[in-house]
This record gives C-alpha cells, sequence and structure tokens, in this order.
C-alpha cells in the first residue's frame, strides 16, 4: 500500500496551480492579441472554452481542502465533484487538440489537401471527445454503487480506459505526426518551419505525459491509494500542459516578432500564394472579420482577390 504524505499533496497542488494559471494566462493573452489584430478564428475561440473548462477543473484542485465540516465534504458535493472534474477534464483535452490541429491548418495556404486534412483531423477530434463523454456518462450511471464511496469517485470500466487510452495514443501520434510530414513534404518556408518544430516539440510533450496517465490507469490496485491521488494530480499536469500547447504557436509567432523585430511569421511574405486563415480580410467600414475557411481550399484564389478587391 502506497500513501501520499500531506506535505507532498500541498506541493503538487500548488505546483499544479502554476501550471493552470500559466495556460489560461496564455489563453487570455493569445485571445486579445488576435482579437485587436482581427485573426480571430475556430481555433481561438475552442482555445478559450477549453480555457474555462480548465478555470472549473484548476477551481476543483482546491475544494478538496475544505474543512470536514464544509457542506464541500459531504458525499452529495464529493459526487458532483467528480462529474464536473471528470466532464471538464475530458472538455479541456479535446479542445485543446482541436484548437491545435485547427492551428496547424493555418500554417499553410497550400497545398489544399494539408489544410483540409488538418481540419478533418480536428473534426474527427470532436466526433473522439462526443464518444469518450458519451461512454463515460453511461458507464457512470449503471454503477450507483460509487456514489456511497467516502472517495466518491467511479471506477472506471476496462473498456472506458482501453477506449481512452487508443483514442489517446491515436491523438497525440496524428498531432506529432502531421507537422512532421509536412515539414518533409509540403516545402515550407523557413517561417512556417519555425512553427512546425515548436508544435513538433509541444505535441511531443503532451505525447509522455498521456503516457505518464496511463501507466497509473492501468496500476496495480496496491499502489492504492496513492495511484488515485497521483493521477488526479496527473490529469491536472495533463490538462494545463495541453492548454498551453495549444496556445504555443501563437506565443512563438509574437515572441519572434517583438523580440527579433522581425516580420509577422504567421503571414506568408509572397504575394503570389493564397492567404491563409491568419490573413486578415476585414472591412474598414464595418470593423467585421472573416471567420471562415480562406479560399483556398474552397475556391480559386481569383476569386479571393477580387473578394478583397471589392471590399477595399
Amino acid at each position: 500500500m502506497l500513501t501520499l504524505g500531506h506535505g507532498s499533496d500541498v506541493a503538487l497542488r500548488v505546483s499544479m496551480s502554476v501550471f493552470h494559471a500559466m495556460a489560461i494566462s496564455l489563453t487570455v493573452f493569445r485571445f486579445i492579441y488576435r482579437r485587436r489584430r482581427r485573426r480571430l478564428w475556430w481555433d481561438d475561440y475552442c482555445s478559450l472554452a477549453a480555457a474555462l473548462g480548465d478555470f472549473i477543473f484548476f477551481i476543483l484542485l482546491w475544494v478538496g481542502t475544505a474543512g470536514k465540516e464544509s457542506y464541500l465534504q459531504t458525499q452529495q458535493a464529493r459526487v458532483l465533484r467528480f462529474w464536473l472534474g471528470r466532464s471538464s477534464f475530458i472538455v479541456v483535452i479535446w479542445l485543446t487538440r482541436i484548437s491545435l490541429a485547427l492551428g496547424i491548418s493555418r500554417i499553410f495556404s497550400y497545398p489544399v489537401s494539408f489544410r483540409r486534412f488538418s481540419i478533418a483531423m480536428a473534426t474527427g477530434f470532436g466526433v473522439l471527445a462526443i464518444g469518450n463523454i458519451t461512454h463515460f456518462v453511461l458507464s457512470c450511471r449503471e454503477l450507483e454503487s460509487w456514489h456511497y464511496n467516502p472517495r466518491a469517485v467511479c471506477d472506471r470500466s476496462k473498456s472506458l480506459r482501453l477506449y481512452n487510452t487508443l483514442a489517446n495514443i491515436f491523438s497525440d501520434l496524428l498531432l506529432f505526426c502531421l507537422p512532421l510530414y509536412a515539414l518533409c513534404r509540403a516545402g515550407p518556408s523557413k517561417n512556417q518551419r519555425r512553427l512546425l518544430l515548436t508544435c513538433l516539440i509541444a505535441t511531443s510533450l503532451t505525447a509522455f505525459i498521456t503516457i505518464g496517465r496511463v501507466v497509473f490507469d492501468f496500476a496495480p490496485n496496491t499502489w492504492e491509494p496513492a495511484r488515485g491521488d497521483l493521477r488526479v494530480r496527473i490529469t491536472h499536469l495533463e490538462a494545463a500542459i495541453s492548454l498551453i500547447v495549444c496556445n504555443i504557436l501563437v506565443v512563438v509567432a509574437y515572441c519572434y516578432m517583438t523580440f527579433r523585430r522581425s516580420e509577422d511569421i504567421e503571414i506568408s511574405q509572397t504575394e503570389s500564394e493564397p492567404p491563409s486563415t491568419l490573413t486578415e480580410i476585414s472591412d474598414p467600414r464595418t470593423s467585421q472579420f472573416d471567420l471562415t475557411p480562406p479560399a483556398s481550399w474552397t475556391g480559386s484564389w481569383r476569386t479571393s482577390k477580387s473578394s478583397i478587391a471589392a471590399v477595399d
């Protein structure tokens, strides 16, 4: 039997709080920065929604430290806390993956197939997320006995753990292989190469954390009660790091432009290339901007140029 000491538990909670605060702050920075530059797109809204879920998850990290006489320590509150915690974690993880996939699609105007595959991958992540939440809710609703367990934790079935493991490994592998393929086959420019390398490093980090959580998911029961406590802390680390990673492309582009005083590496500098979704298409009279995918993969470049000329 393994136990987690009080001092170690507090240290882990403080460390996780730092990561949560950093992740949420980067998301707020990203949203404000993109809004001011009129480049908001669906990946930005996904990251913002993930930050809201991460904020709820962060609050729940400290709710468990309330006094024994507090309502937060009642059995009903513990059950509610589990539902909120697990649901918010699933939402954060999959929304950050969707945001990152859409963010990768914004790096390139061409090839068209690369952009389409990136957006299709984001859609696939949405389907996997729905399957994950549905499986989780149905499994825990059928087992009402955990409602009366002092820990108020639904022990996931083997099928649910297997689904989560395969879905996580598959999605992280796709997020790693996509920028790797783009580096080798898409002929990226120097600026695009920087963003793709950043994405590779970031996705590798999330993959390692996912593997660490899988180890505790399938660890023997003799590791209890430390296994359950450490698994919860790792989920907090995974959620925070995933949110940081999905914002890293915007942060790197901003830092490079600010500290190197170079061009904005988010925007293609070649006029012959069709505009990516990062290219601003705004109406100076209404200050509106286009949130739809660019004409580079839904129509011709000439159509896109004529529409911009009409706005001007």
